[in-house]
């Protein structure tokens, strides 16, 4: 017969009553309330408590007197088979809830001895040396983790303003590997989820760990937001009965062995509250962990190999670099073809702690042609062993700073950059050019070619400041042809070469640390003047961070993963067509004899130039004297035909100018631009404020991210409540960026 409403209330109370001796046994000390019933019972049955003998002799007899009515469980020793999940209609036999009871009395006497002398072992220091302890911290404040008493990791209390808001960073998804037999943090990692495009990165680092190593996932405020169906099923996947079921300010732990089995799945679910969102409900927990031996690949026994295995033991996140199966990837100098090296220009690869990605990146800069020739060094913000382990490896010079300004600002990221360019050029004294790049980077497969074919330019101009990998404009239906390039007024960026005089030049006028401004941008205007920089058409890098402070996940979405990246390997620049004073011929004579385009309508409404090529030239004139927001002329058309309406920098005297779908467009700021060609008032377009709330709204790069909040609410059966389904969830449409006010 079904359970009645009195026999489920009395199986989940006893069943509380043993998880909190249990409680007593692993130092596990969530608090239970009919809020996480669902995680008592879910930890009662995954749980195996490795009693000592004395113990289990003591009781033995409960077990073979409870077998003849209810056979042991196969998750629990103490635990009768007839009692499962709350939702679930089990009959009990009349009288079983009373001998439900007296067991639990007898297990929490028992357990509750093992306990003391388990704390007693503690505090002897002579705990198990076959298993490590857990703890586990997840509040409004941060998380922390301690292994056998010593904190390892900690985050908390890091915040900073974000719009009209105080945004706490350290919510999110903490991924740490520990090291399965040592316990050691092999890897730390904060994925924003509260953003788009952070869950992304959260499971790509999870296909890139090894199999066996113990893994613990902790979940601070919000950090379901942005969570997709998809990250949601493979956490299920890896066994965790809790996420699919966790309101937005739930807390969450969940530790397992990569491609193994589940150790600890927890939870702490927030407050039913009618009014605002309530904070986040702190979780605190401890647990046991068996340690594993140390895994033996079969290359470990390699001699030649024997530093890559110490490596592999001691970091992770390096995917094929350290895997077991057949033979670990290695990156080749010798793999890219030969190529006619116009001279040596050393990479000077800024990072701080994206190491596997700098392995990406060592790689893909050998396997491009002249990849051979180049040398790389790798500029460490800090000082880090992992970076040295890694160059040795990799036989690449590594430098580290000392950097002595505040970690996670602005002014940190300058400092780093500045001691880059500085001493890069102190590193290869005969260098005369250097390309810096970025540890965020994905690189094209001419990458090296790019800027062996430039690097002359910068030598015969005196007017380039530097030459970039990448465009800021362009988009798949902007960027079309990988031999053209375009000059600008732009800003150093995403991979870039310099010469060591323009460099010299960089850091002399380089902000101080108590300047909080982005170098670039500052650099652009205390020291290009009237110099420009080159562009390719195609960029030659692609940005794949976001989700953070400097690129968020909404721009990574709109913008950054918009842009593509050249997939050609053998491309001829048309460096000829670039020479300033062809390239103003060519550009002048264009506009002149370009279709002026008049918006008749809203251009998000109606775009008034083909969307397929017709081979055709069309110039838009607006109203824009400057790069000021004063004028919304350039927003507002940018954002209608899909050009970058985050910034205005990258122009040529208020020139703007890519392939629209093949056919090759204009915009010109007037009247303040020499290529504004018109005298009639009627080509200028202006737009008018309710022009810029409906360009905020219907943009042309757009992209389809819902934002989730599911709130806890007032239950309407006992069951939704302990199966985690008392949860109304509201649903929020965005992708269209913040857009400009009126």
């Amino acid at each position: 017969m079904p359970l009645s409403k009195t026999h489920r209330v009395t199986g989940i109370i006893i069943l509380n009553l043993i998880y909190a001796g249990i409680l007593l046994y692993v130092n596990f000390d969530t608090i239970i309330t009919k809020e996480n019933t669902r995680s008592v019972i879910k930890n009662l049955q995954r749980l195996k408590l490795r009693l000592e003998d004395d113990t289990s002799k003591k009781t033995s007899d409960l077990s073979d007197k409870d077998a003849e009515t209810s056979p042991p469980s196969q998750q629990h020793p103490f635990l009768p088979s007839a009692i499962g999940p709350p939702s679930q209609d089990v009959p009990i036999p009349p009288g079983d809830s009373l001998q439900l009871a007296t067991a639990a009395k007898r297990v929490q006497d028992a357990i509750a001895k093992e306990g003391s002398r388990l704390e007693g072992r503690r505090e002897k220091g002579k705990m198990d040396e076959e298993d490590m302890l857990l703890e586990m911290t997840v509040n409004a404040t941060g998380v922390t983790l301690s292994v056998d008493g010593e904190q390892v990791y900690s985050m908390l209390n890091k915040t900073r303003p974000w719009g009209t808001k105080t945004a706490r960073l350290h919510a999110g998804i903490h991924l740490l590997t520990l090291h399965e037999f040592t316990g050691k943090v092999m890897r730390a990692d904060l994925y924003m989820t509260w953003q788009p495009t952070s869950e992304t990165q959260f499971l790509a680092e999870l296909n890139q760990i090894q199999d066996g190593r113990l893994l613990v996932i902790m979940g601070a405020p919000q950090f379901l937001s942005d969570v997709a169906d998809e990250t949601l099923h493979h956490l299920v996947s890896l066994g965790s009965d809790f996420i699919d079921g966790l309101s937005t300010m739930d807390a969450w732990s969940f530790v397992f062995h990569k491609g193994g089995k589940v150790v600890s799945d927890a939870l702490s679910t927030s407050e039913i509250t009618p009014k605002d969102l309530p904070d986040v409900a702190p979780l605190s927990v401890a647990i046991t962990v068996p340690r594993r031996p140390f895994r033996r690949c079969k290359w470990y026994e390699d001699e030649h190999l024997e530093q890559r295995a110490k490596f592999c033991e001691t970091y992770e996140g390096y995917g094929d670099f350290c895997r077991c199966e057949g033979h670990p990837w290695t990156p080749d100098p010798n793999e890219g073809p030969d190529y006619p090296m116009v001279e040596e220009i050393p990479v000077a690869i800024v990072t701080s702690r994206r190491l596997p990605h700098v392995l990406r990146q060592v790689g893909q800069v050998w396997a491009s042609p002249g990849g051979r020739h180049t040398p790389i060094t790798l500029f460490v913000d800090g000082l880090n062993p992992e970076a040295k382990a890694l160059g040795r490896l990799l036989n690449v010079s590594v430098v580290e700073h000392d950097n002595p300004v505040p970690l996670s600002s602005m002014s940190r990221v300058n400092a780093h950059v500045k001691f880059t360019l500085e001493r890069v050029f102190e590193e290869y004294s005969k260098a005369d050019k250097a390309i810096i790049l970025e540890d965020d980077l994905d690189l094209a497969p001419d990458f090296i070619p790019f800027f062996q074919q430039t690097a002359p330019l910068l030598e015969s101009d005196p007017n380039l400041v530097c030459v970039n990998a990448y465009n800021y404009n362009a988009f798949r239906h902007s960027a079309h042809d990988p031999a053209r390039l375009y000059r600008v007024h732009g800003v150093p960026a995403y991979g870039w070469m310099v010469r060591r005089s323009i460099a010299r030049e960089m850091v002399d006028l380089w902000p101080t640390v108590n300047q909080s401004v982005d170098w670039d941008l500052y650099l652009r205007i205390v020291m290009m003047g009237s110099r420009n920089l080159l562009i390719p058409e195609i960029p030659r890098t692609k940005h794949v961070g976001g989700g953070g402070v400097h690129v968020t996940g909404l721009e990574q979405a709109l913008y950054y993963n918009k842009r593509p990246l050249n997939s050609v390997a053998n491309v001829t620049l048309d460096v000829k067509g670039v020479e300033e004073s062809q390239y103003m011929k060519t550009h002048t004579e264009a506009i002149k004899s370009a279709k002026v385009v008049r918006f008749q309508e809203h251009p998000c409404k109606v775009v008034p130039i083909p969307m397929q090529q017709v081979n055709r030239t069309y110039v838009v004139y607006l109203d824009q004297p400057d790069e000021g927001e004063d004028s919304n002329a350039y927003y507002v058309a940018a954002r209608c035909l899909g050009f970058n309406d985050r910034d205005l920098h990258e122009n040529l005297m208020l020139m703007y100018t890519a392939p629209f779908h093949g056919n090759q467009l204009y915009l010109v700021g007037c009247p303040s631009s020499p290529f504004c060609f018109t005298r009639d008032q009627k080509d200028l377009y202006r737009p008018s404020p309710d022009d810029v709330i409906y360009a905020n709204q219907y943009p042309f790069l757009k992209e389809a991210i819902v934002s989730q909040f599911a709130l806890r609410v007032p239950p309407l059966s006992f069951e939704d409540q302990v199966n985690l389904e008392n949860l109304e969830i509201y649903s929020v449409r965005g992708g269209n960026g913040e857009g400009r006010d009126a």
